[in-house]
């Protein structure tokens, strides 16, 4: 009886060894930091930055640099209509400013321009500051040095409406691009397009909703309904995979698999756009284990993942009810 016994216990430890976390990867759409009404149909990218020499193309200025208004305000309007946001992106890259010196647009500059241009909202780039330094990288397990060109770029965008006579919202971020030094041969012009671009790139998540890619983790193993369910997640049938997930998660009498199983059914039901199910889900596989041990770190990791997500939600209904209302 007691070697039946020791042979159940060891069975039942190999079949636990054989569920493992798998990752899986999907984009989801996040919303813009600053929420615009829905009343807001046109916008005007505007280049309100200093005047700056024409770039040298043959040759690379270290030290600090003034961005190119003009193509930094193609880029932004660019990517603005890309994005399919706003009903139109009316574009004056023409410098607003003469001088190296740029100034907070006046109450009247900007009811003029809103006239003008059709716009109900103005983005105006006030300036882009970059500073460039020769750096020498050290690649890893190597002495030999490996020589990039080091960017430091901060832009500022102010919001302007015709109705205040201030900026709405003022946005600048710093961040940094690196070029190989031994596979590219740069120059001030190239700089001033990358930098333009990357700008774009950097202030278009603050201004409207934009796509992310999510990571999330799901338990997998050998039994044959956790391997289909797998192949499902693979397949992106995430209804199939629920419903391998449940019937194990009737079936099991072990409290560590009605864990994972319903942390999974968690995850398909996050998947299938019911939040206030996957919350049901997850709040039923605490129940299971002990918060201190490793799966307590994982299901907290997921139960702040889907409080993003829900907070995340309300946000992007408010952004996206300019489509409502238009269907």
């Amino acid at each position: 009886m007691k070697k039946r016994l020791g042979s159940v216990i060891i069975t039942m430890c190999c079949l636990t060894s054989c569920v493992s976390l798998q990752n899986v990867s999907f984009d989801e759409l996040k919303p813009a930091t600053i929420t615009f009404s829905e009343n807001v149909k046109t916008v005007a990218v505007v280049n309100n930055m200093p005047s700056t020499p024409e770039a040298y193309s043959n040759l690379l200025t270290l030290g600090y640099l003034e961005g190119d208004g003009k193509i930094s305000a193609e880029a932004l309007a660019t990517a603005l209509a890309d994005a399919n946001y706003f009903n139109q992106v009316i574009i004056c890259d023409s410098a607003l400013q003469e001088g190296n010196e740029s100034h907070i647009l006046t109450s009247g500059e900007i009811q003029d321009l809103a006239d003008i241009l059709g716009a109900d909202l103005i983005f105006s780039l006030e300036r882009i500051a970059i500073h460039t330094e020769k750096r020498d990288l050290y690649v890893q397990g190597s002495y030999e040095k490996w020589p990039v060109v080091y960017a430091k770029i901060t832009p500022v965008l102010n919001v302007y409406s015709p109705l205040y006579s201030k900026p709405m919202h003022v946005l600048t971020v710093t961040d940094s691009l690196m070029w190989d030094m031994k596979a590219v041969i740069l120059s001030d012009k190239e700089l001033m397009e990358e930098t333009a671009r990357f700008v774009a790139y950097k202030l278009m998540p603050r201004l409207v909703p934009y796509w992310n890619t999510a990571n999330r983790m799901y338990y997998s193993g050998a039994y044959t309904q956790l391997r289909n369910a797998g192949v499902a997640v693979e397949e992106h049938n995430w209804k199939e995979a629920a419903e391998l997930w449940e019937s194990f998660y009737r079936k099991t009498k072990s409290k560590k698999m009605k864990y994972k199983m319903a942390f999974n059914l968690a995850l398909a039901s996050e998947m299938a756009g019911n939040l206030e199910k996957a919350q049901q889900w997850l709040d039923k596989a605490k129940t299971y284990i002990d918060l201190d041990e490793e799966e307590g770190m994982i299901w907290e990791q997921y139960k702040n993942q889907l409080n993003e997500k829900e907070e995340d939600y309300r946000l992007l209904n408010k952004q996206m009810l300019r489509f409502k209302n238009s269907l």
